[in-house]
């Protein structure tokens, strides 16, 4: 999907599991990338974010105009995570594209997000998008941690 020159930005800076591990989500996916035949020295990682939130905030402002960038991710994912990313996008003067990935997560993620992914659309309709930002992203920032939720089941 990507042309020669695209660079790739992959978030999820947080430990996979819990225990200290320095494994962290961004860096399979990076390898991931790599066994793939794409070169390292173009993807780098968003750094800082704990979750939609943080890093849409984080990596828009990072490519403040840069035009377009595709956000791949789990369709369980994008539900909650869509209208976040076009905020975020819109503020930075970005287009967000979005391509879903089926055949991740379990029966609790796609639960949990979503229950996030109404509550967000409830908070941008209520004018209260701020206030579930803030507090969703201090609880999550426990993710620093390690995950501790099993969600493939």
């Amino acid at each position: 999907m990507s042309d020669k020159g695209d660079q790739i930005i992959v978030t999820g800076d947080v430990p996979y599991k819990s225990g200290g591990l320095k494994t962290t989500l961004a860096k399979l996916m990076k390898a991931w990338l790599v066994d793939k035949g794409f070169p390292a020295e173009r993807i780098s990682i968003s750094r800082d974010g704990v979750g939609t939130f943080s890093e849409a905030r984080l990596t828009c402002e990072l490519l403040n105009g840069v035009g377009e960038i595709f956000v791949i991710s789990s369709g369980w994912y994008l539900f909650q995570g869509k209208p976040i990313w076009c905020r975020r996008g819109k503020e930075n003067g970005i287009k967000v594209s979005f391509v879903p990935v089926s055949g991740t997560g379990g029966r609790r993620t796609v639960l949990l997000y979503t229950i996030i992914g109404v509550a967000v659309r409830a908070a941008i309709l209520l004018g209260v998008e701020s206030i579930l930002e803030n507090r969703l992203t201090a609880f999550q920032e426990s993710r620093k941690k390690g995950f501790t939720f099993d969600g493939c089941r």
